[in-house]
C-alpha cells in the first residue's frame, strides 16, 4: 500500500489519481517529443522546397537570358531548339522562357 509524504497510507483513489497523473505526464512528454521531431521535418521539408523553388528561378532566369540573347542574334525558336540540341529544350519551354526575359 502507498503512503503519502506524512507516511500514512493513501487511499485506493488517491494512489489511482498518482498513477494516471504519472501516466498521462509521460504519454505528454513522449508526446512533446514527436512533436519536435515531427515540427523539424516539417521545417527540412519546407526549407528545402524553398531553397529549390529560388534556386529554380535562378536558373530559369539564366535560361531566359540565354535565350534572349539568341533572339537578340536573330534566332528563330526553331533555330534555338537546333542550337540547343532540340531535346531537352521544346518550343513551348522555348517560348515560355522568351516571354520571363522580356518580362523580367
Amino acid at each position: 500500500m502507498g503512503e503519502g509524504q506524512t507516511g500514512l497510507p493513501l487511499d485506493p483513489k488517491r494512489r489511482a489519481r498518482a498513477q494516471v497523473t504519472q501516466a498521462v505526464g509521460r504519454i505528454q512528454a513522449l508526446r512533446a517529443e514527436r512533436e519536435k521531431r515531427i515540427t523539424a521535418a516539417a521545417l527540412e521539408v519546407v526549407g528545402a522546397l524553398e531553397a529549390r523553388k529560388d534556386k529554380l528561378a535562378e536558373l530559369e532566369q539564366a535560361a531566359a537570358a540565354g535565350i534572349a540573347a539568341m533572339l537578340a542574334e536573330g534566332l528563330t525558336i526553331a533555330e534555338i531548339l537546333e542550337w540547343t540540341g532540340g531535346t531537352i529544350l521544346d518550343a513551348k519551354e522555348a517560348g515560355r522562357l522568351a516571354r520571363l526575359a522580356s518580362d523580367g
